[in-house]
């Protein structure tokens, strides 16, 4: 019986020693794609393609490498860093005992912030955190939009009805308050 539980004992220690002499080292470099340099902390994802729910994490040094040890077989990288799209490599074999290496260049990618209006609490704050309903007219919009009057951008808004008067003359109505003061809305452009 005492035999027993030592042949047991001894396969469970033995079969993880066997099992970690299967493994490779990945390496590689995360670089901004304009100027080359590398980037500092970068978050790195690998995900095992023959299980994906063995994923590993890691960040990059301060030459904006990275090395991690992983058992031999084929991985998915993707690389992000704040301000880039998130660069990927579909299909990386890591060898028995051997190095693999990637290099990915990420593509600068703007971020979009919070738009900042001034609204009925007449204050800066975010859209979202308006206490009155709030649209925004884009620049883009503007741009691309031919009008006589900068009111005009406001035709076709929920709760605004822009009343023509003229060739460059326009009432702006705002929620329903169609009557002899309608024009007493400021209208700011």
């Amino acid at each position: 019986m005492n035999f027993r539980l030592l042949t047991s004992l001894v396969a469970l220690f033995v079969i993880p020693i066997a099992a970690s002499a299967q493994t490779g080292t990945l390496t590689g470099s995360i670089r901004d794609g304009e100027s080359g340099e590398g980037l500092f902390a970068a978050n790195v994802l690998i995900t095992s393609l023959s299980n994906p729910a063995t994923k590993v994490g890691q960040l990059t040094d301060g030459t904006g490498n990275f090395s991690i040890e992983l058992p031999a077989g084929r991985y998915e990288v993707r690389a992000s860093y704040v301000g880039y799209e998130t660069g990927v490599v579909d299909v990386v074999d890591v060898p028995d005992d051997g190095t693999a290496s990637i290099m990915l260049d990420l593509v600068v990618e703007p971020i979009e912030m919070n738009k900042i209006v001034v609204s009925a609490s007449r204050k800066e704050e975010r859209v979202l955190d308006a206490p009155a309903s709030v649209q925004v007219v884009e620049e883009e919009e503007i741009r691309d939009t031919t009008v006589l009057t900068p009111a005009d951008h406001l035709q076709g808004r929920a709760g605004v009805d822009v009343q023509r008067a003229g060739v460059n003359q326009g009432t702006v109505v705002i929620r329903g308050f169609n009557n002899i003061f309608s024009g007493a809305t400021l209208t700011l452009g």
